[in-house]
């Protein structure tokens, strides 16, 4: 999804946006606007039931996850999905981009916080709110090393299950 195609779809949800394909502050908004749910649930007990039955295991179990992942719940206080910026995803995520090994390990370097070659060098995780700052500042670093965006979103870790961007189809 292009970000003109994804201010159109914006609009047609209750935002007033100018479709331009800009990310800017107003996107941004938007974005937290229409997806931000303080009232729902991310999953009803029926919905982890029907995880549960299709994927083979028990409720307790499918519950288990969650709890291990995001404390159970989906969102953050500011209802916006919990997440997590993986920093060694995106060093892979980079490398597959065709972004130089030497180029990621300078990057690294100068921010150690974003970007690293494993999880076991991560220099643990910031949690909450400041994740988001973790990954608006990882988008960054990856549109400047390969000219996409895409490369943070996929390194990032959405939700109740923490599913990897990158799983995305």
């Amino acid at each position: 999804m292009t970000y003109k195609e994804l201010q159109a779809w914006l609009n047609a949800h209750g935002a007033s946006l100018t479709v331009d394909g800009v990310a800017g502050a107003k996107t941004k908004r938007a974005i937290l606007s229409v997806f931000a749910n303080k009232q729902a649930p991310a999953a009803s007990n029926a919905d982890i039931a029907v995880i549960a039955a299709r994927i083979g295991c028990s409720v307790k179990q499918v519950r288990a996850v969650a709890a291990v992942e995001s404390g159970g719940a989906a969102f953050d206080a500011d209802g916006r999905p919990k997440i997590l910026s993986e920093g060694h995803v995106l060093w892979r995520v980079l490398a597959r981009r065709g972004v130089p090994t030497f180029c990621i390990a300078e990057l690294s370097a100068a921010h150690p916080e974003i970007l690293f070659r494993s999880w076991a060098e991560r220099p643990g995780y910031l949690g909450g709110a400041l994740e988001y700052w973790r990954l608006d500042a990882a988008r960054a670093l990856a549109a400047g090393a390969c000219g996409s965006e895409d490369p943070a979103l996929m390194a990032c870790s959405w939700g109740m299950f923490q599913i990897l961007g990158e799983n995305h189809k």
